[in-house]
């Protein structure tokens, strides 16, 4: 009777770890979360404030500058004509520009201020240093009349990318430039 009784608890217990195991978890599924930072297109130029040279400039000579390293970062991770982006610089106009919009260049601090116009002043890009793929180019060497393209990326590229250069610009003072000075401009760079 003894043997019976433990074969029937023996008998149970296989019973029970049989069943469980048969109606056991065989998956279990983690869902993880995460928050995707939407990418961004920025520029940054390495100078607020330059000076140019020879300072100081006699009428009818030219007077030249850098800016430091201008830097466009595109961190979209775009394809196609998503991937495109344009590089301008120019001189501020509109609200932004507290003397003739049409004319915008550099302006002395007199009662009565002089002006050197837009026209005067030339922008050279230069060669840039690129990171990523497709087409980059070059502005080169233009009037900044009022503005004009200093980069650009095309459309054949995707992803992360990004261009350094180092532009310097030129101001032919005109002959006939009266003195007042300091004169000064805003020069802004922007990318779209």
């Amino acid at each position: 009777m003894r043997r019976i009784g433990i074969s029937l608890i023996s008998a149970s217990l296989l019973m029970m770890i049989m069943s469980g195991q048969a109606g056991a978890q065989t998956t279990d599924d983690t869902t993880f979360t995460l928050n995707l930072q939407t990418g961004t297109l920025s520029i940054a130029v390495t100078n607020a404030t330059a000076t140019l040279t020879p300072d100081p400039v006699a009428p009818g000579e030219t007077a030249t500058g850098a800016f430091g390293s201008a830097v466009v970062t595109d961190d979209r991770a775009a394809a196609g004509a998503g991937a495109a982006w344009t590089a301008t610089v120019g001189f501020p106009q509109g609200a932004d520009c507290p003397r003739d919009p049409t004319t915008c260049g550099f302006i002395n601090s007199a009662t009565t201020p002089a002006t050197i116009p837009n026209t005067a002043v030339s922008y050279v890009s230069g060669t840039a240093t690129t990171t990523g793929t497709g087409t980059f180019t070059a502005g080169g060497t233009f009037a900044m009349n009022p503005s004009g393209t200093a980069y650009s990326h095309g459309t054949d590229g995707g992803g992360n990318n990004s261009a350094t250069w180092t532009p310097t610009i030129s101001v032919d003072i005109p002959a006939d430039a009266t003195d007042g000075s300091p004169y000064t401009a805003v020069v802004r760079h922007s990318v779209a």
